[in-house]
Parts: structure tokens; C-alpha cells; sequence
């Protein structure tokens, strides 16, 4: 009848409109925490940079063992926090890949 057409269309949208925002809100993600990870990577290379120029110092004498195991530490920090950005990056993608409805059940042979 024309009122379970009317219902089913209604739910059709609700579903597509549905789809529709998760799959935006998947991209934002995916691009947010791609942003984070340029970020991420520059504090890698400004750590490992800063550990470098403290064991420099330290084989000079100039400072102590402490600066450069924390320098060491710093660096070893920014790379887990790069790591855990590269993990939540595919994370998001699966999820925009879920969200534009992709499957993740391996396909039958």
C-alpha cells in the first residue's frame, strides 16, 4: 500500500542521511588525526634533534648524563605519540570504510 511505501522510503532516508554522517564524521577524523600526525612527525625530528645535541654536550662535558637520558626520553615519548597517531589513523580509515560501506568479513572463496 501507499502508506508502507511511504514508510519505507522514510526509512530508506533516515538510513542514507545516517551513512551520510557517519561518513563525514569519518573523514573529519581521518583528517584531523592526519593533521596531529604532521605535527606529531615534527616533534620527532625536533626530539631527536634536541637528544643529539644533548649527547653532544654530555661527551663534551657540558652537561649532565640527566640531560641527555631525558632528552633520550622526550624523543622515545614523541615517538609513541606518533605511533599511537599512526594506529588511530587506520583505525578512522576503517571506519570511513565501514561508514561508506565497505565489509570487513573476508570474502568467501
Amino acid at each position: 500500500s501507499q502508506a508502507d511505501d511511504e514508510v519505507a522510503v522514510r526509512g530508506y532516508r533516515q538510513s542514507w542521511y545516517q551513512a551520510l554522517a557517519d561518513v563525514e564524521s569519518a573523514l573529519s577524523a581521518r583528517l584531523q588525526y592526519e593533521n596531529q600526525g604532521t605535527q606529531l612527525a615534527l616533534a620527532v625530528k625536533a626530539a631527536q634533534e634536541a637528544e643529539r645535541l644533548s649527547e653532544a654536550r654530555y661527551r663534551a662535558g657540558s652537561v649532565a648524563l640527566k640531560t641527555w637520558l631525558d632528552a633520550q626520553e622526550t624523543r622515545r615519548q614523541a615517538e609513541n605519540n606518533l605511533a599511537a597517531n599512526r594506529l588511530n589513523r587506520l583505525n578512522a580509515l576503517v571506519t570511513l570504510y565501514q561508514a561508506a560501506g565497505g565489509s570487513l568479513s573476508a570474502p568467501e572463496s
